[in-house]
C-alpha cells in the first residue's frame, strides 16, 4: 500500500512541476506550428468561383429542354452541385501534387464540380441530364430514350 501511495504522490508531483508544464507547452507549440507549416499542403483548400446557383441551373436546363426539345413533356426537375471525387483523387495521386488539380481547375480542363439537373417523368425511361460548370457553362447533355422509340 505504501509502495502505491509513493508513486502517486510522485505522479502528482510531475505534472505540478514547472518543467512538465515547460515541456508540454513546448511540444505543443512544435505541434502548432508543424500543422500551420502542412496542412495547406495536406488538406488544399479548393477556391471556386460559383456564378450559378441552383434556381439558375433549373432555369438554363428549362431553357434548354425547350430550345432542343429534350426530354420528357411536363417534367419535373431534380438539382445538385457536386464534386467527382474520384477524378480529383486520381488527379492528385497521379500529379503527385494537389497544385496540379487547382491547376486543372483553374485552366478549366475538366469540371470537377458540376450543377447536375435531371428532368424526368416518374414511371418514365425518357429523361434528360444537364451538368453546368460553377460558372454556368454549359459541359454535357444526356438523354436517355425508352427502348420502343424509333430513330
Amino acid at each position: 500500500m505504501k509502495n502505491g501511495l509513493t508513486a502517486m504522490t510522485k505522479m502528482i508531483t510531475s505534472t505540478t512541476s514547472r518543467t512538465f508544464w515547460a515541456g508540454l507547452v513546448l511540444v505543443c507549440t512544435v505541434g502548432a506550428l508543424f500543422a500551420y507549416q502542412y496542412l495547406p499542403q495536406a488538406f488544399p483548400v479548393v477556391s471556386l468561383d460559383l456564378q450559378m446557383d441552383r434556381a439558375t441551373a433549373l432555369a438554363a436546363a428549362r431553357r434548354l429542354a425547350a430550345e432542343h426539345d429534350l426530354g420528357p413533356d411536363e417534367f419535373r426537375q431534380a438539382a445538385t452541385f457536386q464534386s467527382d471525387s474520384r477524378v480529383q483523387t486520381f488527379i492528385e495521386l497521379e500529379g503527385r501534387d494537389p497544385s496540379v488539380f487547382a491547376e486543372i481547375l483553374g485552366d478549366r480542363i475538366f469540371a470537377v464540380y458540376t450543377w447536375r439537373v435531371r428532368h424526368y417523368r416518374e414511371g418514365e425511361a425518357n429523361e434528360t441530364r444537364f451538368q453546368f460548370s460553377p460558372d454556368g457553362a454549359l459541359f454535357s447533355v444526356s438523354e436517355r430514350l425508352p427502348a420502343e422509340d424509333s430513330g
